[in-house]
């Protein structure tokens, strides 16, 4: 769960240069709900990890890292339910809650 709560904080940090430039981004946001076996799809692959352990000659990873398999997924996420996977952050009402930009709103 920490590491989910690190990777909504990430995104969300990028989501702040909307602000520079004068957006209210929280109006634009929307309210989603997961279900309880994507948040289990979350927690099985931060308990695998996924940094690679073998490197090809050159120094070139094999496989992916943790990190960005948790942005597959919040990708394959935000084209199921049509929102910006790099806008996701958690919602104030926790545990399946979370907001974002729903792609008609980062389009417009």
């Amino acid at each position: 769960m920490r590491n989910l709560a690190q990777n909504l904080n990430r995104i969300t940090n990028r989501s702040a240069s909307f602000l520079s430039v004068g957006i209210n981004i929280n109006k634009m946001r929307k309210e989603f709900e997961m279900t309880q076996e994507e948040m289990d799809e979350i927690i099985a692959i931060n308990k695998e990890g996924g940094d690679p352990v073998m490197y090809l000659s050159g120094g070139t990873p094999m496989g992916l890292s943790l990190q960005e398999k948790i942005n597959d997924y919040w990708e394959k996420l935000g084209n199921k339910y049509g929102f910006d996977p790099l806008s996701a952050q958690a919602s104030p009402k926790g545990g399946l809650f979370f907001t974002a930009l729903t792609l008609e709103e980062k389009e417009a």
